[in-house]
C-alpha cells in the first residue's frame, strides 16, 4: 500500500491505499469496500486518508458484550440503565459512579474519569 502521495498521483483510475479516484472534480474515490465517498486532496494527500473509514472500523478490537462487574479500563460496570445502550459504571480510582454508553467500551477502553482527573 502505498504511504505517501503526491497531489500529481490522484489521477482518475489511481489506487490510494483501499480508494480508487474516480473523479477529481469533484473529488470522488470508490473504496474497496464498494463506498463511494467524497474525500478532499488535501485529506489523502495531507493527513494519509487510505478508505472511507470502513478498515478503521474493522481493525479495531470489539468486545462482544458488556457485562454487569466486567471492568473496562478503569471503569467496573455496576447496573444496565433504562436506555439498552447505557451502563452504571464505578471508577476503580475514586468510587465516583458514572453512566456511560455502550460504544465507549466497544471501540475504546476508558482511560481517565472525569471526576478524579
Amino acid at each position: 500500500m502505498k504511504q505517501h502521495v503526491e497531489k500529481s498521483d490522484l489521477t482518475v483510475g489511481a489506487i490510494i491505499g483501499y480508494l480508487t479516484v474516480k473523479s477529481v472534480h469533484p473529488f470522488v474515490c470508490e473504496c474497496a469496500c464498494g463506498k463511494v465517498v467524497k474525500r478532499t486532496r488535501t485529506a489523502i494527500v495531507s493527513a494519509g486518508v487510505r478508505s472511507c473509514g470502513c478498515k478503521r472500523r474493522t481493525s479495531t478490537p470489539k468486545i462482544a458484550k458488556v457485562e454487569v462487574g466486567g471492568t473496562y479500563g478503569i471503569y467496573t460496570v455496576s447496573a444496565p440503565t433504562d436506555n439498552p445502550r447505557k451502563w452504571d459504571v464505578v471508577c476503580k480510582r475514586c468510587k465516583n459512579t458514572s453512566t456511560m454508553f455502550q460504544t465507549n467500551f466497544l471501540y475504546n477502553m476508558p482511560k481517565r474519569c472525569r471526576k478524579c482527573d
